[in-house]
C-alpha cells in the first residue's frame, strides 16, 4: 500500500486558439485524449513513500524514470479506501546526487501535497547491509499494461533470488553488469517488467531494502540498496534527514488492511483516466483540477 504509481506528460497543447488559450470543451482536445494517454502510458514508472512533513508526502523513485522533461508528473496512491491521484511539477522533484546525465545515483526524490498527514502510510525502511548473500527479496512495482489492456493496471510483487554479480554478457544489447557506478549492487533473478523501475525491493519481514531500477529479458534485475540514499541524505544531498525516514517495523494494520482490500488495492481500473489532469497543470490552470470520472467533464474554469 506504500507502492505508488508515476506517470508523465510532456509536450504543448494542440487545442490553442491563436491566442495561446485552452478551451477544455473542445470535441478536439477529446479526439487527442488516446494519444495522451499512450504517451503517459510509455512513461509509467513506479515509486514507494518513504517520509512525511506534516501533509507532505516524498516519494523514492529512480531518477532515470522522471529525466525526460515533463511537464507534469502525476501519482497514483491507494489510502485504504480507493486510488486518488496527486499532481506535481519540476520544482517538487529532488536529484539525489545527479552530476551529468547518466551520472551519480539513480534515485530520486519526488514529494506531493495530501489532504492530511495521516492519509498514506509510510513504508518502514531497513538496513541493507543485513541481507544475507542467498536471502529471498520481493520486487513491488506496477508494470506497464500489454497494448491490448489499454485502461487497468495490476501491481505485482515478484519475488526476488539474490545473485551475487552478474558477468558481461556476449551480446551488447543484453550487457547487464551488477553492481555498476550508478549504484546498483543489489543484483537477483526475477520476472521484472517494464514501468516496475522505480518501485521498492522488500525482504521477507516487510521492511524496504532497496529500489529496483533494472531488468532484462533473461530474468536478471538489479535495484539500489536502501543504504545507499541513506548515505546520501547524511551527506546532505536531500533536503530530507534520516530522522525524516520510518525504521519502526512495519505496521501489522497497514499488512493486515493490504491483505483485506488486495483486489482493490493492487488493480486501478482506469488509470490513465486519472493521468488526464497532467493536461490542465501544464496550463497552470490548478484550479481547474477536479474530480471527473470521465473524459468529458472538465472543470468549469478550464473554459
Amino acid at each position: 500500500m506504500t507502492t505508488v504509481v508515476i506517470g508523465n506528460y510532456s509536450g504543448t497543447f494542440e487545442e490553442e486558439d491563436s491566442y495561446g488559450n485552452v478551451n477544455c470543451t473542445e470535441p478536439k482536445i477529446i479526439k487527442n485524449i488516446d494519444k495522451k494517454k499512450k504517451q503517459i502510458k510509455e512513461n509509467q514508472a513506479s515509486g514507494v513513500i518513504i517520509a512525511k512533513r506534516n501533509n507532505t508526502f516524498y516519494v523514492l523513485t529512480n531518477q532515470h524514470v522522471l529525466e525526460k522533461g515533463a511537464d507534469c508528473y502525476g501519482i497514483v496512491v491507494w489510502d485504504g479506501d480507493k486510488h486518488s491521484i496527486h499532481f506535481s511539477k519540476d520544482s517538487d522533484i529532488q536529484y539525489i546526487d545527479k552530476k551529468e546525465f547518466g551520472q551519480g545515483v539513480d534515485l530520486a526524490l519526488i514529494k506531493f501535497q495530501g489532504y492530511s498527514s495521516n492519509q498514506y502510510y509510510v513504508a518502514s525502511l531497513k538496513d541493507s547491509n543485513t541481507i544475507p548473500d542467498s536471502g529471498q527479496l520481493f520486487v513491488s512495482g506496477w508494470p506497464t499494461p500489454p497494448e491490448d489492456e489499454k485502461t487497468s493496471s495490476e501491481r505485482k510483487f515478484l519475488s526476488a533470488n539474490i545473485f551475487s554479480n552478474f558477468p558481461p554478457e556476449t551480446v551488447s544489447t543484453e550487457t547487464f553488469l551488477c553492481p555498476d557506478k550508478r549504484g546498483y549492487k543489489l543484483c537477483y533473478f526475477s520476472k521484472v517488467r517494464k514501468g516496475m523501475s522505480g518501485g521498492p525491493i522488500f525482504d521477507a519481514n516487510g521492511y524496504v531494502v532497496g529500489i529496483h531500477g533494472r531488468g532484462n529479458s533473461k530474468y536478471k534485475g538489479s535495484g539500489i540498496p536502501i543504504t545507499e540514499f541513506i548515505y546520501l541524505i547524511n551527506q546532505n544531498k536531500s533536503t530530507l534527514s534520516k530522522n525524516d525516514l520510518n525504521f519502526k517495523p512495519p505496521s501489522q494494520d497497514l499488512i493486515a488492511k493490504g491483505r483485506e482490500n488486495a483486489r482493490q488495492a493492487d488493480t486501478i481500473e482506469d488509470l490513465y483516466e486519472l493521468f488526464l489532469g497532467c493536461l490542465i497543470i501544464e496550463r497552470n490552470e490548478l484550479s481547474c483540477i477536479t474530480d471527473y470520472p470521465s473524459d468529458l467533464e472538465w472543470n468549469d474554469k478550464c473554459k
